[in-house]
């Protein structure tokens, strides 16, 4: 290699290492600017209100058979801060919760119990109630959570159990999005100590 070849190589990897680190802080100024536009608390304020009617689509995954299923429905809020979980593929029924009473009705099952009973139901249906009416601090009461920008527009909060008991997730996950000063939750996923999990993915029209 000649002293011309080897002055360009040097020109080409020095123009390239220097085109590395711009790419870099880039990547860097854009992640804090995010972490500085978004926090917990601004995502909170600004937290969406209960829908009549919010569509989503839910994954199961049972970690004993290591299935995963998937099904399609909607959340019903009612002003009685009622609630309902309507199952419309590839069942359909529905699971009702009003003043710690929940319903059961689908074609196999039909019945009225008290949530208590149902510890299993009420890991996933609490958390869940309190963050589709807006009320996203009520889930601290048991979890505490850390908050992360995901990119300049993407945020999640995770939500650790503060001890150990038996019917509580022992993790929650919430994604959304931030734009225009506009909050939108895009996903909520419990994951259990059996391994099991569950994600609800809701549903927009726009």
């Amino acid at each position: 290699m000649n002293t011309s070849d080897l002055k360009m190589k040097r020109f080409i990897n020095g123009k390239w290492f220097i085109s590395f680190v711009i790419f870099s802080w880039v990547i860097w100024q854009t992640t804090a600017n995010a972490q500085l536009g978004m926090s917990k608390e601004k995502i909170y304020q600004a937290w969406p209100k209960p829908l009549p009617h919010q569509a989503f689509k839910e994954v199961r995954y049972d970690a004993l058979l290591e299935i995963k299923s998937h099904y399609e429905g909607e959340f019903k809020a009612a002003q009685s801060q009622g609630f309902t979980l309507q199952y419309l593929r590839p069942i359909q029924g529905s699971l009702s919760l009003n003043n710690q009473i929940v319903t059961i009705n689908f074609p196999s099952r039909n019945m009225q119990i008290s949530l208590n009973q149902l510890p299993e139901l009420s890991q996933f249906l609490r958390p869940i109630k309190a963050l589709l009416y807006g009320d996203p601090k009520t889930v601290e009461s048991q979890y505490n959570v850390s908050f992360s920008a995901l990119s300049e527009h993407a945020w999640q909060l995770s939500y650790l159990p503060k001890k150990a008991m038996p019917w509580v997730a022992n993790h929650l996950v919430v994604t959304g999005r931030w734009a225009a000063q506009r909050n939108q939750v895009d996903t909520i996923r419990l994951e259990f100590a059996s391994g099991d999990w569950r994600e609800f993915e809701l549903i927009y029209d726009d």
